[in-house]
């Protein structure tokens, strides 16, 4: 028999994510929301439930950069709401 999916856990973090109403602003990360399994950038349009702080830390890093960032920060959903380099500016740091 198929094992049925918590769709009140993260998909990422696992964590238990609290509704929204849409209206108020988002004060807590594990607030429900949907994110591209694969960046809009790759074309991904398939979404995924998860919270907020996961949504924010993977921002557009496609699926192999965000296993690999998981497995080397095994806590990641902590570093919201601190800012984490996105691609670009990966990019100009390098270049500097």
């Amino acid at each position: 028999m198929a094992r049925r999916r918590n769709t009140n856990a993260c998909t990422w973090c696992r964590r238990p994510m609290i509704s929204h109403d849409g209206y108020t602003p988002i004060r807590d990360g594990r607030t429900r929301t949907r994110d591209h399994k694969y960046p809009k950038r790759l074309g991904g349009t398939k979404t995924v439930p998860c919270c907020y702080a996961c949504n924010q830390v993977k921002g557009g890093m496609d699926l192999r950069e965000w296993f690999d960032f998981m497995s080397q920060n095994p806590k990641w959903w902590r570093l919201w709401p601190f800012s984490i380099p996105r691609r670009e500016e990966q990019r100009h740091d390098k270049t500097a």
